[in-house]
């Protein structure tokens, strides 16, 4: 499982003033750790988006098991919540 660069704590805690005045090195990693960090969140939304829009699809009960949606939903929320550094 991907994990982020960096902690939400350390993005609330950044000032884009600090960021555009620091090195361009500086700079650089902390647009290419935003970047990643976005895409792997995206990605666990994805997840969790595509597990709830199956359970209620209107052939759900045709396609899948509660037992099984349910099962996708947990696996995508826990995912999401270790991400988030919130650990279920």
């Amino acid at each position: 499982m991907a994990k982020l660069n960096r902690s939400l704590d350390r993005y609330e805690g950044c000032e884009a003033y600090a960021i555009s005045s620091g090195s361009p090195a500086q700079m650089a990693h902390f647009i290419t750790d935003a970047k990643h960090d976005i895409a792997t969140l995206a990605e666990a939304l994805r997840q969790c988006q595509s597990a709830l829009s199956m359970m209620i699809a209107p052939d759900a009960i045709k396609t899948t098991t509660v037992v099984n949606a349910f099962a996708q939903c947990s696996a995508a929320e826990a995912k999401a919540r270790v991400l988030l550094g919130d650990q279920p």
